[in-house]
Formats: structure tokens, sequence, C-alpha cells
């Protein structure tokens, strides 16, 4: 669990990290060796991980077995909405939300704290304005959950 206070923003207790998968921890659904590393980092904080995707490349099993996370695969046409739905029902106020697109901005914008990743397949520009922080890479995102003086010092006011 990662327990912070940001001036300002308020107390934080983070007890679960949602992820997107393609194009925010995949790039044409695979994940690189340094993500699988820093999620078993992230898992050793006590912090639950899910994984949510429409499974594009249809790898995430594979790609991902092995790695102590909640794999969430969409079945909606809404995934915007199903995202949200699931980040809800996990506990919006205890969750930071890791996503790129278009169908992350309910999530985000729902989440505890919301971070938009750019990496290499851009970043929805409507996702940006539902973050509370914008990364260049999804290792970015990653060292705010195990560095978290990296929040205050970006979100407090």
């Amino acid at each position: 669990m990662l327990n912070i206070s940001i001036p300002g923003f308020g107390e934080v207790e983070i007890r679960n990290l949602i992820l997107d998968y393609n194009g925010t921890i995949a790039k044409d659904g695979k994940v690189c060796k340094d993500v699988k590393e820093k999620i078993k980092e992230i898992n050793k904080l006590g912090i639950n991980i899910h994984v949510l995707t429409a499974d594009t490349n249809n790898t995430v099993n594979n790609e991902l077995e092995g790695l102590n996370v909640n794999i969430r695969i969409l079945t909606t046409s809404r995934e915007d909405i199903e995202k949200k739905s699931i980040l809800m029902s996990i506990g919006d106020e205890n969750s930071l939300a890791i996503g790129n697109g278009n169908n992350d901005s309910l999530m985000i914008k729902s989440a505890k704290i919301g971070i938009a990743v750019i990496g290499h397949e851009g970043v929805s520009a409507k996702l940006i304005g539902e973050s509370d922080i914008v990364v260049n890479s999804i290792m970015d995102a990653f060292d705010f959950i195990i560095y978290p003086n990296r929040l205050k010092a970006t979100l407090r006011t």
C-alpha cells in the first residue's frame, strides 16, 4: 500500500493500480522485460495490480503469465464505461489508474490519481485533460508509485 499526504491534494492511500494494456504497458501486444520487473517491484509494496484490456492482439494472458496481476478482458463495445465500472467496483478512492487512450478517460478521471502515458502509441488529447499527471513512458508512471515523493512534488499546490 502507498500512503502519502500531498499538500492541497489531500491524503492518498493507494491499494490498487489499474493499468490499461495496449499502448500503456504493451506495444503491439508485447510487454517488455523492464515493465514486468517494475510490476514485480510494485507487487512487493502490497499494491493490487489490475490490467484491463480488450486484448486486441490476444496476447495478455501469455505476456503476463507468472505475474501477480488480475487480468480483466473487456466484453462490451463501450470500453470507457466498462473500465470505469471495474474501477468503481475495486474502489476509486484507493486506486491509481494509468492509461493512454480515449477509452481510459472515464477511469483516469474517476481514480484517486490518474496518469496519462504518452508512450509509443501516443496519448489521447481527451485523456490529457482528464489526468492528474502526464508522463512520457510507463516506466516514469511506475516510478511515481515506487518513489511516492514524486507524487507530492508534482501534485501539491
